[in-house]
């Protein structure tokens, strides 16, 4: 078995499992939006720890994909998984418009440009068309062939579910031809391009495919807080996606949704140093990146390098 599956499934009988042992805990709210910005980091560690490209415009695709649910459920009456779909859609659309300029970009220059996108965005959904500061109220819960998530449980559960099943899918997806091409790219454009690969469709199959991920954990922050406003999708969030995902490992595809539980969980564990939050963060961060250069999975896999090796010699 290999290291990232064994900690994939311990990982996996964690999250799961929590909800049957505390079905009362105040951190299934927590996890709940662990996992939706997790969500947001597994797409987003496939662009830059796999492909190279860094975005500092993820907030507004996040943004987008959250909108166009809650408008299009709010104003328009329309089912959840319409919105969703309609989010994804947008998203994308957005996604692949900007992403054939900005793309051509490396470097500083690209995360500029994607900087840019994300303050028009933010900019966008703070005028009086879309709720002004106080955003859109009176989103519905999600519902799906009839069911409605109204527990937290139920909603857990549900994010969770697509949280793993992204990991999976991004993880295939680095297994491809296509995941081939984005670690080509990601060590020297270059070279790449003089062995064949496509850097530019490349770049952009990558961003749109992110972008899918943000629109649909937009979609899930939506419908599970009822409310969306400006402050929620600043360019502070794309600085704390990018921080998460180096906590947890970038090119690992699961670290991230690891750094985005550290990132919720440390506020909580911090209580009366809530103040501190910001410093304390920053010493973590920090403190990882010289003890665990590969992030928290890379520390993991070579713990569970280690497990596998002594079960074998035993």
């Amino acid at each position: 078995m290999r290291p990232f599956l064994f900690i994939l499934f311990l990982f996996g009988i964690g999250i799961f499992g929590f909800p049957v042992l505390f079905p009362e805990s105040y951190w299934i709210t927590v996890l709940i939006y662990a996992g939706i910005y997790g969500l947001i980091v597994v797409g987003y560690d496939l662009l830059l720890g796999y492909c190279g490209q860094i975005s500092l415009g993820h907030n507004g695709l996040f943004a987008i994909g959250a909108y166009t649910t809650a408008i299009a459920t709010t104003w328009f009456k329309l089912p959840s998984i319409l919105g969703i779909f309609g989010g994804i859609l947008i998203t994308c659309l957005i996604a692949f418009l900007v992403g054939i300029p900005t793309l051509r970009l490396r470097g500083y220059y690209l995360a500029i440009a994607t900087m840019g996108f994300g303050f028009i965005v933010e900019s966008v959904i703070r005028t009086e068309y879309f709720g002004g500061s106080s955003g859109i109220s009176g989103i519905p819960p999600l519902s799906v062939l009839g069911y409605t998530f109204i527990s937290d449980i139920s909603y857990y559960y549900l994010v969770w579910a697509i949280v793993f099943l992204s990991i999976i899918l991004c993880i295939r997806i680095g297994e491809t031809s296509l995941g081939r091409c984005m670690k080509a790219v990601h060590s020297d454009e270059d070279v790449a391009a003089c062995m064949g690969v496509n850097v530019a469709k490349t770049k952009i199959q990558a961003f749109v495919f992110s972008a899918a991920l943000a629109a649909v954990a937009g979609s899930l922050y939506a419908h599970y807080g009822t409310v969306i406003s400006p402050n929620s999708f600043n360019i502070m969030l794309s600085v704390k996606l990018l921080l998460m995902l180096f906590l947890g490992g970038a090119g690992s595809i699961y670290g991230g949704v690891l750094g985005a539980i550290v990132l919720f969980a440390l506020p909580e564990f911090l209580g009366h140093l809530e103040r501190l939050e910001l410093l304390l963060e920053g010493l973590v961060f920090i403190m990882i990146l010289i003890f665990l250069p590969k992030g928290i999975a890379g520390g993991l896999g070579h713990m569970g390098e280690v497990a596998i090796q002594r079960i074998k010699k035993a």
